[in-house]
């Protein structure tokens, strides 16, 4: 799989992924504090309690003025955990005071991340718990089948399908191989044989 042809984006599902996240935000002044905790942030980070290794989220989002010094100070703390804001992690880093509150509330609802792997080109995703019902799960199905159609790169060989082969499955359970052409978003049959 070549460089260009691997798929990097984020998907926020309708039902969410059944998880609970904690959201942590590093701002740089109280107006965006403000923003974060209103937009549904559970802690405003603190660098220093960061730096002793306590930390009290699940996830981070900082803004673009405090992420170099969260960069400088937090590294060797939230990067072995994968949990450092930066550019390569999509949906850390915020702009302005609107794009705060709109990654807060999706990172509240547990986005999912659509990244191929380098080697073979296969995508995981979690789309929701059996508890969701059928329902539920087909509408986030039908959002994740869509964002991966939408991420497809440009680069990528015209004239081929796209989506090669599906499986799904339980954490647990066994693996139920999925016709392509029903979760396929360029085909006619999309999602008509599941429901």
């Amino acid at each position: 799989l070549l460089h260009q042809q691997q798929v990097r984006s984020l998907c926020t599902l309708p039902h969410g992924t059944g998880r609970v996240k904690r959201v942590g935000a590093f701002v740089h002044d109280s107006v965006f504090a403000a923003v974060a905790l209103a937009a549904g942030a559970d802690v405003i980070a603190d660098i220093e309690t960061v730096q002793k290794g306590e930390i009290d989220f699940d996830t981070v989002i900082a803004t673009a003025q405090a992420l170099p010094l969260v960069q400088k100070t937090c590294a060797r703390v939230l990067g072995p955990r994968g949990m450092m804001p930066g550019p390569k992690n999509l949906g850390t880093v915020a702009n302005s005071q609107d794009e705060l509150a709109a990654l807060v509330t999706s990172m509240k609802r547990g986005p999912v991340v659509l990244r191929t792997e380098p080697k073979f080109g296969n995508l995981y995703a979690a789309f929701g718990r059996v508890s969701f019902g059928p329902e539920k799960l087909l509408e986030n199905l039908r959002s994740l089948m869509l964002a991966i159609q939408a991420a497809k790169p440009e680069k990528a060989p015209k004239g081929q399908k796209f989506v090669k082969k599906a499986y799904i499955s339980t954490t647990m359970g066994p693996v139920v191989h999925v016709e392509t052409a029903s979760i396929d978003p360029a085909s006619p049959r999309f999602l008509r044989d599941l429901q």
